[in-house]
């Protein structure tokens, strides 16, 4: 399990890295906020948390995730 999430950190640099790379009038903002890192796309006029485009995955997926992993550790 922890090669799983630790995968997941490893996408989201990738993905990061990839939005880095995009045209000039893309660009990221970090704000900090009560100690945390908050990364946000800002597409023209429009700002978007960077998880807007994937967070979805840990509600929607993760629980599905945990519980194949937890069938296979007991195989």
């Amino acid at each position: 399990m922890r090669e799983i999430l630790d995968e997941s950190q490893q996408v989201f640099q990738q993905f990061l890295a990839v939005i880095e790379g995009l045209p000039d009038d893309v660009r990221i903002e970090q704000l900090h906020q009560g100690g945390r890192v908050f990364n946000l796309v800002w597409l023209d006029n429009q700002r978007f948390p960077v998880g807007e485009f994937f967070d979805h995955f840990h509600g929607d997926h993760e629980p599905d995730v945990r519980a194949w992993l937890a069938r296979v550790e007991k195989q």
